[in-house]
């Protein structure tokens, strides 16, 4: 059965954080991993990874379907409207995905994708990278 890794990190928490404190840095992680579950299979699994980085296993997709999943999971949590007193919170996202293959460790597992997820940093952030 395939089986792809995304990374996510949301790239606007340092913002919210300055601009409107820890609270609302919590509200919008949590509204992302909200969308971000809601949004896949349900034979898929989100978890955090800790500070503002979520690890999604995407099971049953073939490699040109997780980029595709990844761009349809950006555009969704970049047109979220996070009501924040008031306010609406921005939120942007990058993400790192690899399939998973057969050679692959514990190691190798993440290796790959945190390497993509770097790049889309790299780039300017808000963005979706792929290993090959």
């Amino acid at each position: 059965m395939p089986c792809n890794i995304l990374c996510i990190q949301v790239d606007t928490m340092e913002r919210l954080g300055a601009a409107y404190r820890a609270a609302a840095v919590t509200a919008a992680l949590r509204a992302v991993a909200q969308t971000v579950e809601g949004s896949l299979r349900p034979t898929n699994f989100v978890g955090h990874a800790g500070g503002n980085i979520f690890l999604a296993v995407l099971t049953e997709y073939t490699g040109p379907d997780l980029n595709k999943t990844a761009e349809r999971l950006k555009n969704t949590i970049n047109n979220m409207k996070i009501a924040w007193w008031g306010d609406e919170l921005p939120v942007t996202d990058s993400f790192g995905g690899a399939t998973v293959v057969r050679r692959d460790n514990e190691k190798s597992l993440l290796k790959r994708p945190e390497s993509a997820l770097a790049e889309s940093l790299a780039a300017g952030g808000d963005r979706v990278t792929t290993a090959t």
